[in-house]
């Protein structure tokens, strides 16, 4: 059912943003590197406070104020688990498709919130003394994020952004039948340079 929605949403979302009628500069194609810092302390412990995220954003006006954006990034950090004395790494790929408002301060100056749910694939690696483990998973969650937009050019922008990615998982261990909680979302926060047309 859950996925149904989801389908649901992204279906009817495309149909009204395709219907709309194309106005000047309604697009933006933005590069967006950021530091992203894990909100969970066992996290931070095995992968450092955080580590360097590039993301990509396009969006596109739906409704005067009102846009749809997609956002992509990915975030690798390779860490260590003090406590079996073991290497491991963590690989975030979050895919967010949602809505965007952006309101003029000035001319050359705007200023924006978004929200969206978003999908997030994630390995994790772990080195021990005979084997290497894998561990992959699926799951969806949310975003938020606030930016201030800077002009200096009409189809040039640079924007001063930060947000919150949520993403927690239920993980079993197949060997104790035991259930337990991870979470590995966090704070990213950069300067973005984008085009719009």
């Amino acid at each position: 059912m859950k996925y149904k929605f989801i389908f649901l949403f992204f279906l009817l979302s495309f149909a009204f943003i395709f219907a709309q009628e194309k106005k000047e500069n309604d697009y933006l194609f933005e590069v967006k590197p950021a530091f992203f810092y894990f909100n969970d302390n066992t996290a931070r412990e095995l992968y450092g406070k955080g580590g360097f995220m590039p993301s990509l954003e396009w969006h596109g006006r739906i409704y005067d104020v009102l846009f749809w954006f997609l956002e992509t990034g990915v975030l690798y950090k390779d860490g260590h688990n003090y406590h079996v004395d073991t290497d491991c790494d963590v690989l975030l790929f979050p895919i967010s498709f949602g809505f965007k408002a952006i309101c003029s301060i000035r001319h050359d100056i705007q200023f924006y919130g978004k929200i969206a749910p978003n999908w997030i694939y994630s390995k994790t690696w772990s080195e021990y003394e005979h084997h290497k483990k894998e561990k992959s998973e699926n799951t969806f969650g949310a975003t938020f994020g606030v930016g201030f937009v800077f002009l200096p050019h009409p189809n040039c922008t640079i924007d001063f952004f930060a947000g919150y990615l949520f993403d927690r998982k239920t993980i079993k261990h197949t060997e104790y039948n035991h259930k337990f909680k991870r979470y590995l979302g966090g704070f990213p926060f950069g300067i973005g340079v984008g085009y719009s047309f």
